[in-house]
């Protein structure tokens, strides 16, 4: 499976709360159960800084509905006052399988978006 692809702005001090859902080609959700979800975004100043949230990491901001097969990201209000990094960043969503798999669900630009 090819990664998909979705840019998406996080605006700096405001909550940022999205759900992203992962179906097979049959549109049923695919069963998450004992999945750990990874997101790294990167910044492409030197040196490059390396923000990693997992859902194996308690109140990381990665929470996984496995029946359901949706992945929820949730960066709250401060943690993105303090994002300083500003313009568009690479980012990538990677799901690791119980069996050690590992998919590549989404990569793209994430823009953060400074306060006036």
């Amino acid at each position: 499976m090819t990664a998909g692809r979705w840019d998406f702005s996080i605006e700096q001090g405001a909550t940022f709360d999205h759900t992203v859902s992962w179906q097979g080609e049959d549109g049923i959700p695919i069963d998450l159960a004992g999945y750990v979800a990874e997101l790294q975004m990167r910044t492409q100043v030197f040196p490059p800084t390396l923000l990693i949230m997992s859902s194996a990491d308690s109140g990381s901001g990665l929470e996984l509905d496995p029946e359901g097969g949706t992945i929820r990201v949730f960066i709250s209000a401060e943690a993105t006052g303090e994002m300083k990094w500003m313009g568009s960043q690479p980012y990538v969503l990677i799901l690791r399988a119980p069996d050690g798999y590992v998919t590549r669900l989404l990569e793209g630009e994430v823009t953060i978006s400074a306060l006036p």
